[in-house]
């Protein structure tokens, strides 16, 4: 027999995002004759369209993404206007775009290819093209500083084979090439440097051809490995050791963990980390997702086809930043701030030891869409995930 409640929400409040592990304290707490809950609930507070950067609704494509301090890098592929826009990480004002600048006597420019994926340092933005180039700015200039790579794919000292995504971490530039992995230092890239930055170690071809499907690379939270989504469905983990032991001019590095790579069915994309939560993005046409992994339970909690205010189209690239997560749609066009709500319950019908549910008020605007103007939610205690609402 259940054990009924009142139902009643005590408090919600933005997830903040600090530390190696989320669970610093318990899941439930015994206070008194009850248990106390909480759960994640997401929304798309802020859906950008090419407005926000002043040029028509559907004048950006979005995909790269990175955050330095308080900016936001977005890679544009729109045909005729590609650029990297920056944006205010709080406010998403327009701050800046760059679509063309000087190197010595020549004007430069992103044509010809999809800017794949965006990184900072925090004294450079590395933009990742995959036309085998690699160009570095210097930050906050946004000062033209060089590039790696000479547009012609290949594996020579100077060149770079078709990257689809970069990351940068302990000096090293990590880059996922056509069919393997490759690492560069960071210093190496210098002014006077423009297409003559050599790789430092290349691993052993790992596939024969990921045909140019996207991917992208983030720092695990303790910044000793670097976790890569890959088309052979999987999450690839890096071991910066291994990186760091490699031999100048290697064609046959190691740099993955193979002991600690997650499967998954389907194909991801995109990856941010929230601590031990791992946020990932589904490549499958137009119906994308993104699914959530915990890693301390070393499964998948919930996956997010839409969320309040939005309904995902084709997911790639996510960024984080404390309680929010920003999500380039590429095919809907659109650059997405989801904001992570953490709430805490303690009235509750207990359904079994890991359901219970809860019933909240609405907002008056959505009072309509619920009966009596209540939400009701299925939430599982133990992964703190919504199962159900009606």
């Amino acid at each position: 027999m259940t054990t009924s409640f009142k139902y009643f929400i005590i408090s919600s409040v933005a997830l903040l995002l600090s530390g190696c592990s989320l669970f610093n304290k318990k899941d439930k707490e015994d206070l008194g004759n009850y248990k106390s809950y909480w759960y994640y609930y997401y929304e798309a507070t802020d859906v950008l369209d090419g407005t926000a950067i002043g040029v028509d609704t559907e004048g950006w494509v979005p995909r790269g993404i990175c955050i330095s301090g308080d900016t936001l890098f977005v890679g544009n592929n729109k045909d005729g206007e590609r650029s990297v826009v920056l944006l205010d990480k709080n406010t998403l004002a327009h701050i800046a775009t760059i679509d063309s600048w000087v190197n010595g006597s020549d004007v430069l420019d992103f044509s010809g290819s999809t800017i794949e994926s965006l990184q900072s340092d925090g004294q450079k933005l590395y933009v990742c093209r995959n036309n085998s180039i690699i160009d570095v700015f210097e930050l906050p200039s946004l000062k033209y500083i060089t590039r790696v790579g000479d547009g012609n794919w290949g594996t020579q000292k100077y060149r770079i084979f078709q990257p689809q995504s970069i990351c940068v971490n302990d000096g090293w530039l990590i880059s996922r090439e056509k069919n393997r992995y490759c690492s560069h230092m960071t210093s190496a890239m210098i002014e006077g440097t423009f297409q003559n930055v050599p790789f430092f170690a290349r691993t052993n071809t790992i596939d024969s051809n990921n045909g140019f499907v996207q991917s992208q690379m983030v720092v695990d939270t303790c910044g000793e490995k670097i976790l890569a989504t890959d088309f052979t469905k999987k999450i690839v983990t890096i071991d910066m050791g291994n990186v760091n032991k490699a031999l100048d001019g290697s064609y046959d590095a190691i740099f993955a963990d193979e002991g600690v790579n997650i499967q998954t069915s389907f194909t991801p994309i995109g990856i941010a980390l929230n601590n031990e939560r791992m946020f990932i993005s589904e490549l499958n046409g137009n119906n994308g997702k993104i699914h959530i992994y915990d890693r301390a339970q070393k499964e998948f909690v919930n996956t997010l086809g839409a969320v309040k205010g939005f309904t995902f189209k084709r997911p790639e690239h996510l960024a984080m930043s404390n309680d929010h997560i920003f999500v380039t749609d590429y095919n809907a066009k659109r650059l997405v701030r989801l904001t992570v709500y953490k709430t805490e319950i303690r009235e509750y019908e207990e359904l079994s030891p890991d359901l219970v549910i809860v019933t909240t008020d609405t907002p008056a605007t959505e009072k309509a869409t619920y009966a009596n103007g209540k939400r009701t939610l299925v939430i599982n205690t133990r992964t703190h995930e919504v199962v159900s609402e009606y």
